[in-house]
């Protein structure tokens, strides 16, 4: 699961709140993600809920299901 207590090296930003089930994406404002499967079936939490990761788009662009309905769709 990714919950970094250090400061941000990007900005995350989910595309939906939610509700449950909803396919959507987590996108970074610069490059962070690893290429190929590694991010796969990883959880990210971020604005009081909670991503999977179920595929990968980009260095900043992960594919994700909302799992726990988020508070916001800011990015933090």
């Amino acid at each position: 699961m990714f919950d970094r207590p250090e400061p941000p090296q990007a900005t995350l930003t989910a595309g939906v709140l939610g509700p449950v089930g909803t396919a959507t994406t987590a996108t970074l404002s610069s490059a962070g993600w690893r290429a190929g499967t590694a991010e796969v079936g990883k959880y990210i939490k971020v604005n009081g809920g909670l991503l999977k990761v179920v595929s990968f788009s980009s260095t900043t662009v992960l594919n994700v299901i909302v799992q726990q309905v988020l508070t916001s769709v800011v990015g933090a």
